[in-house]
């Protein structure tokens, strides 16, 4: 996982994608003897790009909210303790003196 937000994950991936298929298209149009199979070529690359990126996507979105998860368990473990302090700092001030 690169440290990316979701928008420039997502823009790198279309743009490193769509570079690919642009180059891979430019060549093999020019070196390929039976275009047919240059098309087929194509669009399975474009099939597999699209699918790998919808599951980058998925998985970043994932990790993300398990990390949201992970740092809200982490501040609610940190405050509690602060917070049974505090209320037995209120308890031992309303306590009668016992004199």
């Amino acid at each position: 996982m690169l440290p990316f937000s979701m928008r420039e994950a997502i823009v790198a991936s279309v743009l490193t994608s769509a570079s690919h298929t642009i180059v891979l298209t430019v060549y093999l149009s020019t070196t390929a003897d039976h275009m047919e199979a240059v098309v087929w070529q194509i669009l399975a690359n474009v099939i597999i790009f699209i699918c790998g990126n919808v599951a980058g996507v998925y998985h970043k979105h994932l990790m993300e909210l398990a990390l949201k998860q992970t740092y809200q368990d982490t501040c609610n473990c940190i405050k509690s303790p602060i917070k049974l302090e505090f209320e037995k700092r209120q308890q031992i001030g309303r306590k009668p003196s016992p004199f």
